[in-house]
């Protein structure tokens, strides 16, 4: 909520995925969920998932920044989300999410965060 009028915010952050990783969320609100933002080709479908903004927000920023969550792809919440993938059944998801990982530290070593579309590391060095 924000403003003078408490207005919602519709924002589209990685975050919107958080409740399904929850246990007593139902599997059917988990699907709709997943394939409304994950699996579909929305803003967050980029080479190396999964940024931290949608890339069709005004503020996405992918490239490094003081504005760190507005768009780079961070190993740490892909890990949660790999492990849930898995926990669900959704095993060729998972593993697509670990290969665009491997990648990553493959291209720019272990970085606190990276560029969604380019692969480029940024953040602290030997972190992740």
């Amino acid at each position: 909520m924000a403003g003078r009028e408490q207005r919602k915010l519709k924002i589209n952050t990685a975050t919107i995925l958080f409740p399904v990783l929850l246990q007593h969320v139902p599997q059917e609100v988990c699907e709709a969920v997943l394939e409304k933002h994950l699996f579909s080709e929305d803003g967050f479908d980029v080479p190396y998932p999964l940024p931290s903004l949608s890339k069709d927000d005004p503020a996405f920023e992918p490239k490094e920044s003081v504005y760190i969550w507005r768009g780079p792809t961070w190993v740490l919440f892909n890990w949660f989300l790999h492990k849930f993938l898995l926990k669900k059944g959704y095993v060729q998801e998972a593993d697509k999410l670990l290969q665009s990982v491997k990648q990553l530290i493959t291209k720019s070593g272990f970085r606190e965060y990276y560029n969604p579309f380019t692969g480029e590391g940024y953040g602290a060095e030997n972190f992740t």
